[in-house]
């Protein structure tokens, strides 16, 4: 939020918000008549085909490379001067009430009002199920929510550790040298977690095979706000940032898909481990996420630095739209099976169709519920 060295409300950074949650149901609903992946255990593959499938796969691994760490940068950048203005104990307290207290909602009734008749509906009654779900909470689902536990957990960290105090040092000018040295650091970072912890596996629904990109990038928001990165960024930068991570995808996507095993649908060698195509991945995730992250950065604030009416309305419901899209995704799925439809088409209705209803339903009901808005 920076005009000068005053504060004041960034426009294109909530528009970026709106439009990463966008993205997540993008890939929500994506992953759902893809070959790859699967959303709270639904999956629809009545319907494939072989270009279907390479698409569907193209726009998750494009998506997912940059559009959590993107939330995470803006998240980060907003950090300091909320900390600053109402001190640790206020600060967190806050961040419960907006971070926590949706998580719950999600972990005690969405979750259950998903998964039980997805899946356990035909071997227990609802009573037992709650009687098994509710006092394991090794068995609590998060869904999308893992960003906001994520979150409240970066930001308490940031109030009470001596840390805190490190973000207040001048750290000089975010250089195309100094995100190449971070994208080289990331890289290494995520293949060593992904040994360990590889691709598709989780600790309380948290991929942590994606966190040292999400780690790093609260990092670069929180220093952001202290150096004024978000307004030193040139157009110049936003067109060699859009120019590398293009570049990336020809270079280090497509050569490691193509030899590397992905067009005869062998994928395991991606997921971690000590392989080739593991750390090439790796590498490529970063050079284009980041890339990507400070393109927008630069393209949003040149292009999207307002908001009109509908803006301002996708700006306002996009938490609660983030919190509450899941049953209506996996609903809309549902009755979507027996169209006979193929799969991509499937993925647009339901996309469209999912988006416009959340939304709608946000704005109309979730919103206006007494309470509710206060946490949403």
């Amino acid at each position: 939020m920076e005009t000068g060295d005053k504060r004041s409300r960034l426009l294109y950074v909530d528009n970026i918000r709106w439009a990463m949650i966008i993205l997540v149901i993008v890939v929500h609903s994506n992953v759902i008549y893809g070959p790859v992946g699967q959303f709270f255990g639904y999956e629809d593959r009545s319907t494939s085909g072989d270009i279907s499938d390479i698409v569907f796969i193209l726009i998750s691994v494009l998506i997912q490379a940059f559009f959590m760490g993107l939330l995470f940068l803006v998240a980060g950048y907003f950090v300091p001067g909320s900390h600053t203005r109402k001190g640790s104990g206020r600060f967190v307290r806050d961040r419960f009430m907006r971070l926590g207290v949706p998580s719950l909602i999600f972990i005690f009734f969405l979750a259950p009002l998903i998964s039980y008749p997805l899946h356990f509906s035909d071997e227990m009654s609802l009573a037992e199920y709650l009687g098994e779900y509710l006092p394991s909470p090794i068995d609590w689902d998060s869904g999308p929510m893992w960003f906001a536990v994520a979150l409240l957990l970066f930001s308490v960290v940031y109030a009470y550790t001596p840390t805190a105090k490190i973000w207040n040092m001048s750290a000089g000018p975010l250089t195309r040298t100094r995100v190449f040295i971070l994208i080289l650091l990331v890289s290494a970072g995520t293949f060593l977690v992904r040994i360990p912890y590889p691709v598709g596996t989780d600790v309380w629904n948290m991929q942590l095979c994606f966190f040292p990109q999400y780690v790093a990038l609260f990092i670069v928001g929180v220093l952001a706000f202290r150096n004024n990165w978000m307004a030193s960024l040139t157009k110049k930068d936003g067109r060699f940032w859009s120019m590398v991570a293009l570049l990336s995808i020809f270079l280090l996507l497509f050569p490691n898909m193509i030899f590397g095993g992905a067009m005869d649908d062998n994928f395991d060698p991606y997921e971690g481990g000590l392989h080739w195509q593991a750390v090439m991945l790796a590498l490529w995730e970063q050079v284009f996420g980041i890339s990507v992250c400070m393109w927008l950065l630069v393209w949003f604030r040149e292009r999207h630095n307002s908001q009109s009416r509908l803006h301002k309305k996708l700006s306002d419901n996009a938490f609660a739209v983030y919190l509450f899209h899941p049953p209506i995704v996996i609903g809309i799925a549902i009755l979507l099976v027996d169209t006979g439809l193929p799969g991509f088409a499937k993925f647009g209705v339901l996309l469209v169709s999912a988006g416009v209803v959340t939304f709608a339903l946000s704005e109309y009901v979730f919103r206006r519920i007494p309470g509710l808005k206060k946490v949403l």
